[in-house]
């Protein structure tokens, strides 16, 4: 098993900046995690705490798109322990 985390840049709804993260496993994201304006709205395949922050419906995280991503949304590697800690955060919070 393959697994990798990442934050890159991302807009709220209303244009608000903010970031996304990601835990990827096989090249597939499982969860993530916006966060705009303070606030944290998680995801995963089964579930959300919000219904306007769904789950990707383009899971797909093909290796070869990384260096793309990181020019054009600041993609940077995460450790395990940095996206728990957020994740920790964002499962308490329900919208």
């Amino acid at each position: 098993m393959n697994q990798r985390f990442y934050k890159s840049y991302a807009e709220g709804m209303e244009g608000e900046e903010g970031a996304f993260l990601c835990e990827v496993v096989d090249q597939l994201i499982v969860r993530q995690i916006y966060v705009i304006d303070g606030c944290h709205f998680w995801a995963t395949p089964d579930t959300e705490n919000n219904e306007v922050y769904f789950f990707t419906d383009q899971p797909e995280f093909p290796e070869g798109d990384i260096p793309r991503l990181e020019k054009e949304f600041d993609l940077v590697e995460l450790t395990e322990e940095e996206f728990l800690k957020v994740w920790e955060i964002a499962q308490k919070e329900n919208y």
